[in-house]
């Protein structure tokens, strides 16, 4: 019986075992939009990010990240893209980032485009504003999302496939068990 008990034990761990690097998904709803002069309840952001927590202090810093995308900003460690680049037509810079689970994450990151016929600019302060601003020979707008007081956020982690492949293989070992018991 106790052999059955620490056998269950050890692949019900197998089963929960879970990848060092973890996503984070965020999203942000509710928003005074700058630009219409008008609050929206219904207004979307959202916020992915790729961490691992190195120091094991259960928050998660800049140099913790893997990636980061929040709609046109996005930076990947793994292409070489974490912290501040500028180029001849392009810029992406994710100058802070700080996150404990409980609180709301807190980070500033700006990202464009310039060409000849136009640009496009990206720019977030969490807590303060989003802007979107886009101009070219045929159009322009300029997009602002203003956190209120309302602004919800909703905290929802999304478990990577390596996550539901460990479980799997788990539950597998499980029945695999169980089956040869009654045998």
């Amino acid at each position: 019986m106790v052999k059955k008990l620490i056998g269950v034990a050890a692949l019900s761990a197998c089963s929960l075992a879970s990848a060092a690097t973890e996503r984070l998904n965020f999203l942000y709803k509710g928003f005074y939009l700058e630009h219409l002069h008008e609050y929206k309840p219904d207004a979307l952001r959202w916020l992915q990010v790729d961490a691992e927590d190195l120091n094991k202090d259960g928050s998660y810093t800049l140099d913790e990240l893997a990636s980061f995308q929040f709609h046109g900003i996005y930076q990947n460690a793994g292409l070489g893209q974490l912290g501040c680049f500028y180029g001849p037509d392009s810029h992406s810079c994710l100058s802070s980032f700080s996150y404990t689970p409980g609180s709301a994450p807190v980070f500033a990151a700006s990202s464009g485009w310039h060409i000849d016929s136009g640009y496009h600019d990206w720019t977030v302060e969490s807590g303060v504003r989003y802007t979107d601003i886009s101009v070219s020979w045929f159009s322009s707008r300029h997009w602002v999302y203003q956190w209120t007081d309302q602004t919800q956020l909703i905290v929802g982690a999304i478990p990577e496939p390596s996550t539901y492949a460990m479980l799997s293989a788990g539950l597998a070992g499980m029945l695999a068990f169980a089956r040869r018991r009654r045998a």
